[in-house]
């Protein structure tokens, strides 16, 4: 239900740098940016994508997310070294708390049509 590669860190004395090389070897095209900065506890997502994939990287803490394929459900803890791939037709829920920071990246632009906001629908694409 999720993959993921290793980011790279350099480190100085006055300074951490976080990079990842050859980005489209994993995310093939990337087509959309954003971020998320919480300002208290906070539940983002709760949806699922028909045909984006979505690329977490947490910048400043651990941050959990709630993935579920519509037959398993798992609770698994984002660190700021990886960059994590959720592929399709996989509900999220990402549970963050006070002044944490994501990075998402996605290989589609945005569309409202591309959403799956109801769980019962998305059981039903899944034919569970």
């Amino acid at each position: 239900m999720i993959e993921f590669r290793k980011v790279k860190k350099k480190s100085k004395k006055d300074c951490n740098l976080y990079f990842f090389n050859s980005i489209r070897s994993f995310i093939k095209k990337p087509e959309r940016v954003f971020y998320l900065n919480s300002n208290k506890m906070c539940i983002r997502g709760n949806h699922a994508h028909k045909i984006c994939n979505q690329f977490f990287l947490p910048i400043n803490d651990s941050i959990k997310i709630e993935i579920d394929n519509g037959k398993i459900k798992k609770k698994v803890m984002l660190k700021p070294d990886k960059i994590y791939k959720i592929k399709p037709l996989i509900w999220v829920r990402v549970l963050m708390k006070k002044n944490q920071t994501i990075l998402v990246i996605c290989d589609k632009k945005y569309s409202k049509k591309e959403y799956i906001r109801n769980y019962k629908e998305f059981l039903q694409l899944k034919n569970i």
